[in-house]
């Protein structure tokens, strides 16, 4: 249910040109940042605050942004890359590894990649990436869940 409720207002921005709003969950009051490209557009900003291990690849193609509540470091970034599956998957091992965040879960599915990391230790750092092949040569769809922990 919260799903179609993020998914209305990115369908009404759409409809009336505009790029970036918020809601509101009525339960808890916490508001959500949604940004999408509009069709025809070269893509959106990233998020300021990404942290270090979800650093967007070079060239990447911002398509939407879904940002936690106010004060919380944590979403879900989708873009578009020049790049293989495997170069991603890779990127985000590297910057993960650095950040002291460990391999929790690797799959392929036909020409797709996931890779999930993060902390074994409570509410810690943690991500979610996931590889698809996207139209054009070369090209791929990435989409990034993230979450920079209780420590930022």
């Amino acid at each position: 249910m919260k799903t179609a409720c993020l998914m209305l207002p990115l369908l009404m921005l759409t409809a009336c040109g505009s790029a970036e709003t918020s809601v509101t969950d009525p339960e808890t009051d916490t508001k959500t940042s949604i940004a999408a490209a509009l069709p025809g557009s070269s893509g959106i900003s990233a998020p300021a605050d990404l942290p270090g291990f979800a650093a967007l690849m070079p060239g990447a193609s911002v398509q939407s942004a879904i940002r936690g509540g106010e004060g919380e470091t944590r979403g879900l970034v989708s873009y578009q890359v020049k790049a293989s599956p495997a170069a991603v998957i890779e990127h985000y091992r590297k910057l993960g590894t650095a950040a002291g965040l460990k391999v929790l879960a690797e799959a392929t599915t036909g020409d797709g990649r996931m890779l999930a990391m993060g902390r074994e230790t409570g509410n810690d750092a943690a991500m979610q990436v996931t590889v698809t092949p996207y139209e054009g040569e070369d090209m791929v769809m990435v989409a990034l869940v993230y979450d920079a922990g209780a420590g930022k």
